[in-house]
């Protein structure tokens, strides 16, 4: 309980958004055409020349093949996790902070 009092004024608390299919199609709809390309298409780009295809084709999709892309922007996202360390004198300060806020209130 402390913790979540002490640290949401900080937003170290973050909120993830749900994949969705659609992230993954698309990428993996890019990866495939780039693969052979000497100049890549760009992610806005490629949606741009490539919106109505991209929109039947996923149109076309199966519940099933739909969990596949689910679970491949899952792995990617668990892949690219990074550690994240404090800032001693800055976690320090926004405690103290908070506790004489805490303070001024009884």
């Amino acid at each position: 309980w402390t913790w979540c009092q002490l640290y949401l004024g900080r937003k170290i608390v973050h909120h993830q958004h749900a994949p969705n299919a659609w992230n993954g199609f698309v990428c993996q709809r890019l990866n495939d055409i780039n693969k052979g390309m000497l100049i890549q298409y760009k992610l806005t780009e490629f949606i741009e020349d490539h919106k109505e295809t991209l929109k039947h084709d996923y149109s076309k999709l199966t519940a099933a093949q739909k969990n596949v892309f689910v679970n491949q922007v899952l792995k990617k996202c668990i892949e690219n996790q990074k550690m994240v360390h404090d800032n001693q004198k800055a976690v320090q300060r926004d405690m103290l902070a908070s506790f004489a806020a805490m303070d001024q209130e009884v």
